[in-house]
């Protein structure tokens, strides 16, 4: 009876783990998102030292929101948002405006595959 109740404790702390890391991972993408909006607003204003400024707060905001998120998540997905983040801002310095929204599209497609990654859904199950 002892195992069984010990099993119990260990599936309800694994249960609860998942449930802590999976809301900690929505919450920091979804600041991340929020700051990609506040960059583009600033863009849209044609304001451009206060966009290289976002896209630089940006990337190292990057850095230290997914520093946790990397222990559960697809390493391959967060690398890749970390080098369009990084792009951001060499594009803003280049003064390339097509490629800076093709950018920022990209990473707001990334950010929203990384805010659905841990989703109890089917696909993400099997």
């Amino acid at each position: 009876m002892k195992r069984l109740w010990l099993a119990g404790a260990l599936l309800f702390m694994v249960a609860a783990l998942c449930v802590v890391s999976a809301t900690y991972q929505r919450q920091q993408v979804t600041l991340l998102i929020e700051q990609l909006d506040a960059l583009e607003t600033a863009y849209r204003a044609d304001e451009k030292q206060k966009t290289l400024h976002l896209a630089r707060q940006l990337t190292t905001d990057y850095t230290t929101r997914t520093n946790w998120i990397s222990c559960f998540m697809n390493h391959e997905a967060l690398a890749a948002a970390g080098e369009t983040t990084v792009a951001l801002a060499a594009c803003l310095e280049e003064d390339n405006p097509e490629e800076f929204l093709l950018e920022t599209a990209k990473l707001r497609k990334q950010l929203e595959v990384l805010y659905q990654a841990e989703l109890p859904v089917w696909q993400n199950i099997l």
